[in-house]
């Protein structure tokens, strides 16, 4: 999900709310039409992603919160392998379906990838899952090291891992 955030982000034509802001409403009963009016929004996009052995589906939804009508929806059956592809995909359809204009530089930063290597990227996913669920400092910390320190070791161009490391270590 990050990732389809960050890609949606940076289409100058949408307003993207982050997902701290609304990591809030995850187990809420409050309205579609409650929440978009309290994050001052028109549409919220909704979804799923479920994982079996190497299989994965990821199902979305973009809602006009006004009406309640859906303005997108799809689901992906895919390999895990694709997950970039699913990434990117959702978020030019998503953008599309809202009529957004979206330059070629626009595109080109959509479907840049953190990495092409599938296995770090299923270590850096677990990494941020770890900073996620543990909020102490030193919880798990050393853990997070390890497995950063080995994607650095498969894939020494995912730049991303750097940054983590920075912050693993600074904090």
């Amino acid at each position: 999900t990050e990732v389809i955030i960050a890609n949606l982000a940076k289409v100058k034509d949408l307003m993207v709310i982050s997902r701290t802001s609304v990591m809030r409403y995850k187990n809420t009963d409050m309205s579609l039409k409650e929440i978009a009016k309290e994050l001052n929004v028109a549409n919220i996009l909704e979804g799923s992603i479920q994982k079996k052995g190497n299989k994965i589906r990821v199902v979305g939804q973009l809602i006009e919160a006004k009406t309640d009508n859906h303005l997108w929806s799809e689901t992906y059956d895919k390999d895990f392998i694709d997950i970039f592809e699913i990434q990117t995909s959702i978020a030019k359809e998503i953008a599309f379906s809202l009529k957004s204009r979206i330059t070629d530089s626009e595109k080109m930063h959509i479907e840049e990838r953190l990495t092409d290597n599938l296995e770090a990227y299923k270590i850096y996913l677990k990494v941020k899952e770890l900073r996620k669920t543990y909020n102490l400092i030193h919880s798990k910390r050393e853990l997070r090291l390890d497995l950063l320190n080995k994607i650095v070791d498969i894939d020494p161009g995912f730049t991303e891992v750097y940054a983590l490391l920075g912050i693993e270590h600074s904090e």
